[in-house]
């Protein structure tokens, strides 16, 4: 397994070689969680599933760094907002997508969700975005051409322990698995979780999941809709 940091100058390079090949799955260090990322693709859920032993009935999100890009997919201008979407951070976000089916691997009943996390982050994973659009030209899944990873936690599904948050555990994982690449970015800090999920439908924020910044996001958003509705 190749190891590199995200601010290394061959990132993208090193990134757009595995997704080229035919087993795309990344280790990658979040700041909560050491998560998988792969192809948004039906080989990059193939190759999750598989990296998983991923259990029935689950759908996967993907990573967002450009949300102008995720922004295309959604399909409800009532939320179409990229300032009320950067209120996320630290979160996923579930929204109605338009989507080539309303059921397929990342797509739920006509949801998808994505993670959105700080700006200096996703501009690293824009910058590989933009590289990987130069070559994979159509969505399995969505009516547009959106190439965000696939993202979920790296560790067996439905594991009691939930996700990994230590370094060298996450290490022995994806050696054990065959993880051609570990992307290291100095955010994690050990004993922390998983990304709390929200959806938003109709300008109505449900939590599904809570997690390390369900706080945090709930207070930014409601702060933001305060701020919007004195505005109006």
């Amino acid at each position: 397994m190749i190891e590199i940091h995200f601010n290394d100058q061959d990132f993208c390079k090193k990134m757009v070689e595995v997704f080229e090949s035919s087993f795309p799955v990344v280790l990658f260090e979040f700041r909560n969680v050491f998560g998988l990322l792969a192809t948004n693709s039906l080989l990059g859920v193939e190759a999750l599933n598989k990296t998983k032993n991923r259990l029935s009935g689950k759908f996967y999100g993907s990573f967002s760094g450009d949300l102008n890009r995720f922004s295309e997919l959604i399909d409800d201008e009532k939320i179409n907002n990229l300032e009320l979407l950067n209120n996320f951070v630290g979160s996923f976000i579930r929204v109605p997508v338009k989507a080539i089916n309303k059921f397929n691997p990342v797509v739920n009943n006509g949801l998808h969700q994505t993670l959105i996390e700080d700006l200096p982050v996703r501009k690293k994973i824009a910058e590989f975005e933009t590289e990987y659009l130069k070559i994979k030209k159509t969505s399995d899944f969505f009516a547009f051409n959106f190439q965000a990873p696939l993202c979920t936690s790296a560790n067996e599904s439905g594991d009691p322990n939930g996700g990994i948050t230590n370094k060298e555990i996450a290490l022995e994982f994806g050696k054990i698995k065959g993880i051609p690449l570990f992307v290291h970015t100095d955010l994690i800090s050990d004993g922390l979780g998983s990304y709390p999920i929200f959806s938003l439908l109709d300008d109505k924020i449900t939590t599904h999941r809570d997690g390390a910044e369900t706080q945090n996001v709930l207070k930014k958003i409601q702060k933001y809709l305060s701020k919007d509705q004195t505005n109006r």
